[in-house]
């Protein structure tokens, strides 16, 4: 063999031996990304971030309050319509920041008038007592044990009721006597004056109202003449009295600290300290609708965030997409270095067998040796045939991961709820007429693009130059649930408090109707749920007043009246249009009157206890009637085909944004139909979350798998080297005979690397059956590893050490 020759196999194994490295260092820089990732992702989740309301103080001193709506903001309970009055066109926006927040901490009180008939001044000396309403004890720090308070609970009462609905309350301990009526409660009377306009004339009226509080425990420190009990019932207090909610405190805990950004982003529309725009947030005279009542909004209080100095989230997400950039890389590189060193290990060797026929002498006597020593072989057979099935194995378990995920990915039902871009998901969202023909294909819904357009009025100058275009997405949805609503004036000639008349497609289509929410509906002979997906002039009414609403013959009459949404020219006696003292024609809207009788299919318990369900087709006859502006609450489907959830969300980005994903109104610029949109009012919230827990089940899965791969690699190395150490310290009398009759290193090498080589190949091709010898380029990492780990044991011993053993041998 030339120098040349040897030079070029040594530089074949150097290159073999780099491969093997950059491919085990890639590998085990690969396990310690993922590793990292996982810290990162703990160690940000571990630490609490808080957030505050924090009232402003005017130039003279004087404390904002904290209106009412916010308690809705944190909670998500009511919706929080914000109406910007100093736009043109007055859009109405829906806000929540209650997906974002957990352990809600809210505190409100009123003043108590009279306490189980007494003065409360006689009982409290000069302080007058407050009902205060917490979530729990942190909600007001002088009931904390830091701040010197102890509470003592009577028997089966904890801190727990707080966060409930039942009617308890906790005492100062030493007004537990005065407070006690003889049966441990506490009867509470209140009063306030409520002013109002009727017929345009104000009116003073006095609301009182009482209720009676079971005593389950009682503090010392604090006021000591306050009563607690949980916040729901605080809000029944301010509710019946007429009170504008106004919390004392309010502040929650961020639910998931990778959030922080999109929270902050979407809050700072209604907290200019958030916002790095000050112009985005609505620093001028918005309205704020909770429930039925209003409330004027000029910008009140900041948005405290504290926590936060410890976490940098913009260099976690740099730092996390960089290390799965790298895996990514990695994974691609490992294959290619071991298809290139494989191949340069065994062409060669093919090479010498083939065209050369000494290499067929060097197989004969391999296989020689292998038959007189037939357990070495056995076992080095084994033990590949062992890792060979243990890499199949790993690539079935991910196979079989990976066909569970996509089946299961396919049946998983996807629901998608039409939102606002602050995702306040409640009765009270109003969802546009188009959104509705949007999924249900009832009249064309036509887009036209000004986005252009700087304002109203420039928009509508652009509008008919520009074509439109027509939209659906009814293809992609099926069993879409729709809530809508009417005002009812009388039942069976009886005015009530507020009764709506609900059409619904399914008792899905309002949470309060089911079994979840305390709901109990119980069906008159005959009826079920499927009323709801017909056009029978059926209703359910509440249990609680169904003596009052059934006519005596298992019957409702329903009597609505409203303004018509269409205008009419008003005339006189001679049919010529009345014109004012500009000379303008004067337009009216006639009054609408509509009665309808509906038969009693069953009555339900919890919701509001006032209000009337019938089938959607019902309602919509009454809107016919009426011709009346439809009230659409709320707006749901679920997805025809999960396979085309990219699709439909790419198609439905059109025209809705993602639920939160901007503090702030995002520009639009689109006329739909005949109606002006200059922001999204309308979000498309897609309940995928289950894919996202499937998605990291797999990932789990796979990243335990790779790991065990990673072992394999490393045991395959080591082994290798062992073997190759151990061979030459086994068969060194050998050794000294094959090199007294002119062995060269080179050919004693090719003997051993042959030896092992025909071992591995079987174990391979024998463990790699159970899998059809899939994945293949696994399984060729460990054959290459195994025989870089051997090659450097043989360069090692057959060069330096195997003179030292035969002298000591000798």
């Amino acid at each position: 063999m030339s120098k040349a020759t040897k030079i070029l196999k040594l530089i074949r194994i150097i290159i073999v031996a780099l491969l093997a490295i950059a491919a085990i260092t890639l590998a085990a820089v690969y396990v310690n990304n993922n590793k990292a990732l996982a810290r990162l992702y703990e160690e940000y989740q571990s630490i609490p971030i808080t957030v505050t309301v924090r009232p402003l103080e005017s130039e003279d001193g004087k404390t904002s309050a904290i209106p009412g709506w916010t308690i809705d903001l944190f909670t998500g309970k009511n919706s929080v319509e914000i109406q910007d009055t100093s736009s043109e066109n007055h859009e109405a926006t829906q806000i929540s920041l209650s997906e974002y927040l957990k352990d809600v901490q809210i505190k409100m009180s009123e003043s108590i008038l009279l306490i189980n008939n007494e003065d409360a001044k006689d009982l409290t000396a000069s302080v007058t007592p407050d009902l205060i309403g917490i979530t729990s004890l942190p909600s007001d720090e002088q009931l904390l044990p830091e701040n010197g308070s102890k509470v003592t609970w009577f028997e089966g009462y904890n801190e727990s009721f707080f966060g409930g609905e039942e009617l308890v309350c906790i005492v100062p301990e030493g007004k537990l006597e005065a407070y006690d009526n003889g049966s441990s409660e506490a009867r509470l009377y209140f009063i306030n004056i409520v002013a109002k306009f009727e017929n345009g004339t104000l009116v003073r009226e006095i609301a009182k109202y009482e209720c009676t509080l079971k005593i389950v425990g009682t503090y010392t420190a604090g006021d000591e003449v306050s009563f607690y009990c949980p916040l729901s019932i605080i809000e029944q207090v301010y509710e019946n009295l007429g009170v504008d909610f106004l919390p004392d405190s309010i502040s929650a805990t961020l639910a998931d600290n990778l959030l922080l950004d999109e929270f902050r982003q979407k809050a700072s529309v209604l907290y200019s300290n958030l916002s790095e725009d000050p112009s985005q947030s609505y620093d001028e005279l918005t309205i704020v609708n909770r429930s039925q009542s209003s409330t004027l909004f000029t910008g009140y209080a900041d948005l405290d965030i504290t926590g936060t100095t410890e976490l940098d989230f913009a260099a976690a997400r740099e730092e996390r997409e960089e290390k799965e950039s790298f895996n990514r890389t990695a994974v691609l590189l490992i294959k290619i270095f071991a298809i290139v060193a494989f191949l340069m290990i065994v062409i060669p060797n093919l090479y010498i067998l083939v065209c050369r026929m000494r290499g067929i002498r060097v197989i004969k006597l391999t296989l020689n040796q292998i038959r007189r020593a037939p357990v070495p072989a056995v076992a080095i057979l084994l033990f590949a045939a062992i890792i060979s099935v243990i890499i199949c194995a790993l690539q079935v378990s991910n196979e079989a991961e990976l066909r569970n995920y996509e089946e299961t990915w396919k049946s998983v039902p996807i629901t998608v709820t039409v939102t606002n871009p602050l995702k306040t998901k409640n009765s009270f969202f109003d969802v546009n007429k188009w959104v509705y023909d949007l999924f249900t294909e009832e009249n064309p819904v036509k887009f036209y693009d000004v986005s252009a357009a700087k304002d109203y009025n420039e928009a509508s100058e652009i509008k008919p130059s520009v074509p439109s275009a027509e939209f659906s997405l009814a293809e992609y949805v099926k069993d879409i649930q729709v809530k809508k609503q009417q005002l009812i004036d009388t039942i069976n000639g009886q005015t009530f408090r507020n009764p709506l008349l609900y059409g619904i497609t399914s008792l899905a289509s309002d949470k309060q109707l089911l079994p979840e929410y305390g709901c109990v509906i119980t069906w008159n002979e005959g009826y079920d749920e499927s009323i709801f997906a017909g056009e029978e002039m059926v209703c359910l009414i509440p249990e609680g007043s169904a003596e009052l609403y059934d006519n005596g013959n298992g019957e409702s009459v329903l009597y609505f009246s409203a303004k018509s949404n269409t205008p009419v020219i008003v005339r006189d006696e001679n049919g010529e249009p009345v014109r004012d003292k500009n000379g303008n024609v004067i337009i009216d809207y006639p009054m609408k009157e509509y009665t309808c009788t509906l038969k009693i299919a069953g009555t339900y318990t919890a919701g509001d206890e006032l209000s009337v369900y019938c089938p959607l087709s019902v309602l919509e006859q009454v809107y016919i009637e009426m011709d009346a502006y439809e009230i659409i609450l709320t707006l749901s489907a679920t997805l025809a085909d999960n396979t085309r959830l990219e699709e439909f969300r790419e198609k439905a980005s059109y025209c809705f944004v993602e639920p939160a994903s901007s503090d702030e109104k995002l520009h639009w610029g689109f006329y739909v139909n005949n109606t002006y949109n200059e922001f999204y009012e309308h979000a498309l919230d897609i309940n995928d979350d289950a894919l996202f827990d499937l998605a990291a089940i797999l990932e789990d899965s796979i990243k335990f798998n790779k790991t065990v791969t990673v072992f394999v690699v490393i045991l395959s190395v080591v082994s290798g080297f062992l073997v190759g150490f151990l061979m030459i310290r086994r068969r060194k009398r050998d050794i000294m005979l094959m090199r007294t009759v002119g062995e060269s290193n080179a050919r004693l090498y090719f003997r051993f690397i042959i030896e092992q080589m025909i071992c591995i190949i079987l174990g391979v091709i024998v463990g790699g059956a159970y899998n059809r010898w899939e994945p293949m380029d696994k399984l060729l990492i460990f054959a290459i590893v195994y025989f870089v780990g051997l090659t450097l044991a043989l360069v090692i011993f057959l060069r330096s050490k195997l003179l030292t053993t035969v002298k000591e041998d000798e």
